[in-house]
């Protein structure tokens, strides 16, 4: 990849208003990068995710990157956007370290871009879903026909499933350490295990927003517990949310690994950056 075709980079002015949180702390933003299928629109966000979080931005390339031009681009992006950036790549394939050095290094995401259905780790959609099915640290795809978003507001659809809360924890970090404000989409449901299962979601969800005096709204649908993601991506597409949550599932079958997951279509379609939470027996819980 040239120069030329990553930088000169231009935020908006928003930019440079970003309150960085007050504590510090050793957080990092791995974005992936390769000479293909990457987009000057994924490192944008990144550097937004990164001062919006107070953390450092790590470059995670593969061994054939040229390394001159990533040693050009960290000190850009330091200079340029008062962002403390780091570059890490080893001398073997990228999916050997990439997840054990997320660990080390305290990675809160994984920022991947695409075009098409190729993906900055160098495989499609789904293989990339499936590398990242057993991470801890959640995945964010980014196309790149997508504008450049604030961390303003994110938003997800809550469904019935336990799994979900994940969503609620990971949109209160972003409410508390960004200062979003979190959309909520609820789908309408008549089968009373679905709804049990919903009610029990929201009544979490509202206890924690409330308690902690979170910004969110909670917007009725008229979409099915089937419909509710495609069609409610649409609609934050819509009101420019700039991020949407989605769960993933870290078991795989048979028709997963013919198809492709049921999330690929939803990421090939989406216009904005798609938050990925592998759905655990256990909750991530982010030290803040």
């Amino acid at each position: 990849m040239e120069n030329q075709a990553i930088y000169p980079l231009t935020l908006p002015e928003w930019y440079y208003e970003i309150k960085e949180p007050s504590i510090e702390r050793n957080w990092q933003v791995f974005l992936i990068i390769n000479e293909k299928y990457f987009s000057p629109i994924a490192l944008t966000q990144s550097i937004i995710y990164a001062k919006s979080f107070g953390a450092q931005l790590t470059l995670c390339a593969p061994p054939e990157y040229d390394k001159e031009v990533l040693r050009k681009l960290i000190n850009y992006i330091t200079l340029e956007f008062k962002i403390s950036t780091i570059g890490l790549q080893l001398d073997m394939p990228i999916k050997e370290w990439l997840l054990q050095a997320s660990s080390k290094y305290e990675a809160i995401f994984f920022v991947v871009s695409y075009l098409g259905n190729r993906t900055s780790l160098g495989g499609n959609i789904s293989q990339t879903l499936h590398f990242f099915r057993n991470s801890r640290v959640p995945l964010i795809l980014i196309p790149n026909n997508a504008s450049i978003m604030s961390l303003d507001s994110i938003a997800f659809a809550m469904n019935f499933e336990k799994e979900e809360k994940e969503k609620i924890l990971w949109g209160s970090y972003f409410a508390r350490i960004a200062n979003s404000q979190i959309k909520i989409y609820k789908p309408k449901v008549k089968d009373q295990n679905y709804k049990l299962g919903i009610m029990s979601n929201f009544t979490s969800l509202t206890q924690l927003y409330d308690k902690l005096n979170l910004n969110y709204s909670i917007i009725d649908t008229d979409f099915t517990v089937y419909t509710i993601e495609q069609s409610s991506i649409s609609l934050a597409t819509i009101d420019q949310v700039g991020l949407y949550l989605i769960m993933v599932n870290k078991y795989w079958g048979a028709i997963d690994y013919i198809l492709g997951p049921s999330e690929k279509d939803l990421i090939k379609k989406a216009e904005i950056p798609i938050m990925c939470i592998p759905k655990r027996d256990d909750l991530y819980v982010l030290c803040s």
